[in-house]
């Protein structure tokens, strides 16, 4: 007999899911991202598999949302669910997804890496301002 997926992981899921697609993001890429397989982003989103911690974490950052852009929420008496962190809507916060689906679509490897070293450099310039 095939388990139901527990509601808060699919409440999760479906917050994966929305972000990405905000962002015009695939599967692949947040896959790609998060260390793992397409599919696994697919059961992800659906609450089939449970999203861990950590993974989580490391999506909001690919996301470019807080991590409790996936969780806070306030159920309602219908058995909806409203936000209650209006930063997550913030339009500067997808700036990490963009610059992955950026560096997703530069075919040549060498110059990945360069713009890699690049940020990289201007990261630690940054920081002695």
């Amino acid at each position: 007999m095939p388990r139901t997926p527990n509601p808060t992981d699919v409440m999760v899921g479906t917050r994966i899911r929305k972000r990405r697609k905000d962002l015009n993001m695939s599967q692949s890429a947040l896959g790609a991202a998060l260390g793992v397989s397409f599919q696994q982003i697919q059961k992800y989103e659906k609450g089939v598999n449970r999203i861990t911690a950590s993974k989580l974490k490391m999506a909001a950052t690919v996301l470019g949302v807080p991590t409790s852009y996936f969780l806070d929420k306030v159920e309602h008496a219908n058995g909806g669910f409203a936000d209650t962190d209006q930063s997550a809507l913030d339009p500067e916060t997808g700036d990490i997804a963009r610059l992955v689906n950026a560096m997703e679509r530069i075919a040549d490897p060498d110059t990945r890496r360069s713009l890699i070293e690049l940020a990289e450099k201007l990261a630690v310039s940054s920081r002695r301002e």
